[in-house]
């Protein structure tokens, strides 16, 4: 974990990572929104803030506003503005949750534009209907 360069409450211990995926699962209870979000807050004060055009990719079809009243609950340290959140908005808080661990600071993903834009080999495809019987 440590070769990851990971905020420090992130690898107090080896199981952290299968406890936020799993208290991020459904609907967390208020103790786990506020450990969810304790954590949200490590992430972003040791790698960045998370941009509004982030959560807009993450929370398709979610206004802006309900947006950033979702990034400003998870971001106060005050437990209040979590539990004024209503259920809809509570549900994008999860979703957000979901996608916002530091790993997602340290994965990239080949796309064809960006292999392009690095001048490397973009695999070619072949993408034909093969029938299976």
């Amino acid at each position: 974990m440590d070769l990851l360069g990971l905020p420090d409450e992130w690898h107090r211990d080896d199981g952290i990572f299968l406890r936020y995926f799993q208290r991020a699962s459904g609907n967390p209870s208020a103790e786990d929104l506020e450990y969810l979000a304790s954590l949200f807050r490590s992430t972003e004060a040791s790698l960045r803030e998370m941009a509004d055009t982030e959560a807009a990719q993450i929370l398709p079809g979610v206004s802006a506003l309900k947006r950033k009243k979702v990034l400003r609950a998870l971001r106060d340290v005050s437990a209040i503005p979590r539990k004024t959140l209503d259920a809809d908005t509570r549900r994008a808080a999860t979703r957000l949750l979901q996608a916002s661990s530091p790993l997602r600071h340290r994965m990239v993903r080949n796309t064809r534009e960006l292999l392009r834009r690095y001048n490397l080999p973009v695999p070619k495809r072949d993408p034909r209907e093969v029938v299976v019987r």
